[in-house]
């Protein structure tokens, strides 16, 4: 395992930066990437294929929000993040308030 695990920038063959692997620095390289004109791509050195890649169209970054789950994350029925909201009622019908 690399000691000194980073993060790195690729638009299109030119390497624009290399940020240590910290989520601060990988959402910093998203904004850069977000702005490209060119193919971006942001490799880690701890994966062995791009992390993100900008002709990926399923490839939507999502930012965890103040609950942790922010609906998206921990998506399961009951869970109470509201994604599903008849599992989220039916989980509390035994507290019967």
């Amino acid at each position: 395992m690399n000691d000194n695990p980073t993060y790195t920038l690729w638009i299109g063959v030119s390497l624009i930066a290399t940020r240590p692997h910290t989520t601060e620095n990988y959402i910093d390289l998203l904004g850069i990437a977000s702005e490209a004109s060119g193919h971006a791509r942001i490799y880690s050195t701890r994966e062995d294929a791009p992390v993100y890649d900008s002709k990926d169209e399923d490839n939507v970054p999502i930012e965890a929000g103040p609950n942790g789950y922010d609906g998206y994350e921990g998506c399961w029925p009951g869970d109470g993040s509201g994604m599903d909201d008849l599992a989220d009622y039916n989980q509390m019908e035994g507290y019967d308030y």
